[in-house]
Order: structure tokens, then sequence, then C-alpha cells
């Protein structure tokens, strides 16, 4: 009996791998991983209600990162759409998330619309840079592109026709005054 304890309480321990350590095949890693596992083409299979990696910098060094990592998913459990998300630990803030539905948020305090990349939020609104001109229907413009389009539009004809119009407009009423006067 006592010997069934042991080995019991011994299954339940963590395991340190002080060497070098090569799994071939695939891994399963979370709390409902089953023995027979499926993994069909999967190598490495995470299985948890929000599985999630932490990549935690131990360096004391100055001369290395000190930023902790979060990869992970989220459910609807949240309150929240379903997302993958990079998280920022040391600042508890998303820099990347992608919903269920394709909704992009990029950067911090960024906050994903629905059908949409966002890059920021209301009052925290950021540039977009390095864009390449736009050359199909669906392409964004750049301000150089907006510019060089501004300078080929022909102002002059346009103000050269609103003048005529004026003029004319002018003369018409000059017309209605003077045939005001003789009918009074």
């Amino acid at each position: 009996m006592i010997s069934s304890l042991f080995v019991s309480l011994s299954a339940a321990a963590d395991e340190v791998i002080l060497e070098n350590t090569s799994i071939q095949n695939s891994l399963c890693v979370g709390v409902t991983c089953i023995d027979g596992e499926d993994f069909q083409m999967d190598t490495v299979r995470l299985k948890a209600d929000a599985p999630q990696i932490v990549f935690q910098d131990t360096s004391n060094s100055g001369a290395f990162p000190s930023t902790d990592w979060r990869l992970g998913v989220s459910d609807d459990n949240t309150g929240a759409a379903p997302s993958f998300f990079i998280e920022n630990v040391d600042s508890a803030e998303n820099v990347l998330e992608i919903t269920a539905d394709g909704d992009v948020a990029l950067g911090v305090g960024a906050v994903a619309e629905s059908g949409a990349v966002s890059v920021g939020a209301e009052g925290e609104e950021r540039r977009v840079t390095f864009v390449a001109d736009g050359t199909e229907d669906t392409d964004a413009v750049n301000l150089r592109q907006f510019n060089a389009y501004k300078e080929t539009i022909n102002t002059e004809a346009v103000d050269a026709q609103v003048a005529e119009l004026q003029s004319r407009i002018d003369a018409l009423t000059a017309r209605i005054e003077a045939l005001a006067a003789q009918g009074n």
C-alpha cells in the first residue's frame, strides 16, 4: 500500500531534465491532452481552455532584452471575441490581436474593429509608414500619390469657368434690376 501511495505521489511531481531533449514524432502539452492523442499532421499541440506560451527572459544583464512575451488564444468565455494575441507581459498590453472573424489590431492600445485592420484607437491614432504606391482598385493611396494627383488637377480652367459664370450672373442681375426699375 505504501508503494502504491509513493507511485501516485511521484507521478504528480515536476520533472526537471538537465540534458538536451529531442522528441521524435509529435508532442501534446496541456491539461486536456489524452493518451492516444490523434495528432493528424500536428507536430506540437497545446491543449487547454486558453493555451498560451510565455517567453520569459531570465537574463539579468543590461546587454540582453528583458521584456517577457506571451502568445496565446482567448475563447469567448472571457466576454471578448475569441482571438489570437501577442502580449507584452511586462506591461500586460496586447501588441497584436487577431479575432476569429479576421479583425486585426496592431500596436499597444489598438482596438479590433469589425471588418478592419486597426492600428490605434479613438484619440490614439497612428500613422502607417512605408506604404507602397497603390496599384489596384482596392489599394490604399499614400500621401505621395495624393499630392501627385492634386498637382494634375487643372484648377485654372475651373476658376475661369466660375469667373465667366459669375460675370453672366452679374449681367443678368443688372438687367433684372433695370426691368424692375422701369416697372415702378
